[in-house]
């Protein structure tokens, strides 16, 4: 079998591009966005399944990190904590 005409997959892939945009400065909205973690951590407090021990357990995260999320604190959870809490949410939204 004649190799010479397979390309390996770097060669025939092209380096990404990145485009730049500007936006002008009038369309920014000033407003922040809504602290969805906070939402989400409130909503299931208050439906009383969860305590904020047992949500920290279920999230894998401390309870220091519960009572960020629950004052507000802190907005940003990793990728997969959130992940985890978004799918947390979501189950309890099917059960009721």
């Amino acid at each position: 079998m004649d190799t010479s005409l397979i390309q390996h997959r770097s060669e025939t892939h092209t380096p990404s591009y990145t485009p730049h945009y500007f936006i002008e400065e009038s369309s920014v909205v000033s407003k922040p966005l809504p602290p969805v973690t906070q939402y989400i951590i409130d909503h299931l407090l208050a439906g009383k399944c969860f305590t904020k021990l047992t949500l920290a357990k279920e999230l894998q995260v401390s309870l220091v990190t519960i009572n960020r999320w629950a004052s507000g604190s802190v907005k940003r959870p990793t990728h997969k904590t959130f992940s985890r809490l978004l799918m947390l949410y979501c189950a309890t939204q099917e059960t009721h």
